[in-house]
Order: structure tokens, then sequence, then C-alpha cells
């Protein structure tokens, strides 16, 4: 996985929010980001700020970080090379991998003897 952006929010007691960027901080602040800096892309916009900020309870900070899944770019060359197709998605819920959990579980002990 690969940091491609990273926001530092502030949600101030009266809901207004403020973001920094990496480049916004001083440079000794910077200096503990190291080399992650050289990947930064800038991709977070105004709305996803507004977007991810919303659910912060007020008077509260966060990072956002946005990752970049390098494994992938192998995945996606090998299904084109086995002629598949790829349906882009977003993250699984959680409750949802509890509940397919549960259920493998319980089969698997209904097959049991």
């Amino acid at each position: 996985m690969r940091v491609v952006d990273v926001l530092f929010v502030r949600k101030n007691a009266d809901d207004t929010v403020t973001a920094l960027e990496l480049n916004d901080l001083d440079d000794d602040e910077r200096a503990a980001f190291g080399s992650m800096q050289e990947n930064l892309m800038g991709l977070l916009t105004p709305q996803d700020i507004v977007t991810l900020s919303n659910p912060l309870p007020a008077d509260t900070s966060a990072t956002i970080v946005l990752l970049e899944h390098q494994w992938l770019n192998h995945l996606e060359e090998a299904v084109e090379r086995a002629n598949g197709i790829i349906y882009p998605g977003g993250m699984i819920p959680h409750p949802a991998v509890q509940q397919v959990e549960q259920e493998l579980t319980t089969a698997q002990s209904q097959d049991k003897p």
C-alpha cells in the first residue's frame, strides 16, 4: 500500500472545518513524514473534505489518509491476461464481513458429522 494523500482536519465547536495539507506544515513538522511526501498527489478535493468531515463530532480532529492498494495493479494485469473483467467497488462494511464469517462458521459446523 502507498499513501497518496494526507489531510489533517479540525472541526471546531461551532462546526466550522479547517484542513491542512502536508505542504501547510512547517519544515520540522513535514520532516516527520520523510519520503512519504514524494508520493502525495493532492487528490482529495474540497468536496471530499466536506463529505469526510461531516460525521466528525464538533471540537475534534482527524487525519484523512488516501491509500493506493498497489497489489491491485498486479491483479488487474492477471485478470486482463485471462480475458477477465474487473468490477470496481468500494470497501465491504465490517457488519457484512461479520455476517459472512458467521454464515461460514454455521455452514462448516453443519458439514461436520
